[in-house]
């Protein structure tokens, strides 16, 4: 069995104490609140950032070049990078024989 509470009068102390409660609710409450701007200042600053970097890889997957538009260029680099080796060991071949 639930004993059924006492109603108490309220006396100049038990108001007292309430008054404390309620400055110390208030407080909270404003703390709570500067909280608040703050979590929101920091979403709004880090959407800016996603934003940003969602903007970046967008504009950076346009400038480079896919693979397969690369695979000529690469081709023709290493030809040419074939040749002059080539021709340097051909050179260095021809010096030894010659001496």
């Amino acid at each position: 069995m639930n004993p059924q509470p006492k109603n108490r009068p309220l006396t100049f102390n038990s108001l007292e104490q309430i008054g404390k409660r309620f400055e110390m609710l208030e407080s909270r409450i404003d703390s709570m609140d500067a909280d608040r701007k703050a979590h929101n200042d920091l979403l709004v600053r880090i959407d800016e950032r996603t934003r940003r970097i969602s903007e970046d890889i967008t504009f950076l997957k346009g400038e480079f070049v896919k693979k397969d538009e690369f695979i000529p260029i690469q081709k023709l680099v290493y030809g040419m990078v074939g040749l002059i080796l080539i021709s340097v060991v051909g050179s260095l071949l021809a010096l030894i024989i010659q001496q």
